[in-house]
């Protein structure tokens, strides 16, 4: 790989898109920040009501600073998903994060074991699409959701990426969710570079994204060993040095 000539592209959203490249710039891979998305938080502050023992789910970062703005109260017992999440809540005064969960299944299982069903009210602060449905995995216990923000779709590449793919220069594209896998496909499509993309390794956050990936031109498509953003780097570095 010639590392002055080509460039990983990372496709999420920012301030974490600034974070990723960071990083991989650390490891000496030049990288190109081009967000397939953009966070926006659109809940109404006032309309959120909370009961005393209610119990808070957030699942990414996102929804933590979604939950930090609706709420002032730092006592509520809070489950997470992931050391991001717990990391910034913490970070912000909440002190009853009583489990952070590694992936969605390790969240499921917790609440199935220490939560007696329709006995405790949970408020999920989640994105408006999302991978898994809480609500429906678990019917027997009581949720209410809170959409709190939105990842709203990028509507066209930049000339800079669009002229970097058509010149065989991304040699690498890390993805982090099925959405922002599908807004790529269809923004190569629509930029009419598709065919440009074949050389290309796909870096996969999980398993879950595979399929999705499939429908992307690629070369070859590399998933992390766990859905952490550790794992992936990982799995980065070591494709990049072994190429080397």
């Amino acid at each position: 790989m010639a590392k002055s000539q080509s460039f990983f592209l990372v496709t999420r959203a920012l301030p974490q898109a600034k974070e990723t490249a960071e990083k991989l710039e650390k490891m000496g891979i030049k990288t190109l920040v081009e967000p397939c998305i953009r966070i926006q938080f659109n809940y109404q502050q006032e309309s959120i009501s909370f009961k005393k023992n209610t119990i808070i789910i957030v699942t990414s970062k996102n929804g933590a600073e979604a939950f930090a703005m609706a709420c002032s109260n730092h006592n509520f017992r809070i489950i997470t998903v992931g050391r991001k999440a717990q990391d910034f809540l913490c970070s912000k005064g909440f002190s009853q994060v009583i489990h952070s969960a590694k992936h969605m299944n390790d969240l499921l299982k917790y609440i199935k074991l220490n939560f007696v069903p329709r006995e405790d009210e949970f408020i999920y602060f989640r994105a408006r699409h999302v991978a898994k449905n809480l609500k429906s995995a678990l019917p027997d216990h009581h949720f209410r959701e809170v959409i709190s923000y939105e990842a709203v779709a990028k509507t066209n590449f930049s000339k800079v990426l669009i002229e970097l793919i058509k010149e065989g220069k991304i040699n690498g594209l890390l993805l982090y969710s099925a959405r922002t896998a599908k807004i790529f496909a269809e923004l190569a499509e629509k930029a009419g570079i598709s065919k440009f993309l074949d050389k290309m390794i796909i870096f996969c956050l999980s398993p879950s994204l595979v399929e999705v990936c499939r429908a992307i031109p690629h070369r070859e498509i590399f998933t992390a060993a766990t859905p952490t953003e550790n794992s992936l780097l990982k799995l980065v570095k070591k494709y990049v040095d072994n190429s080397r």
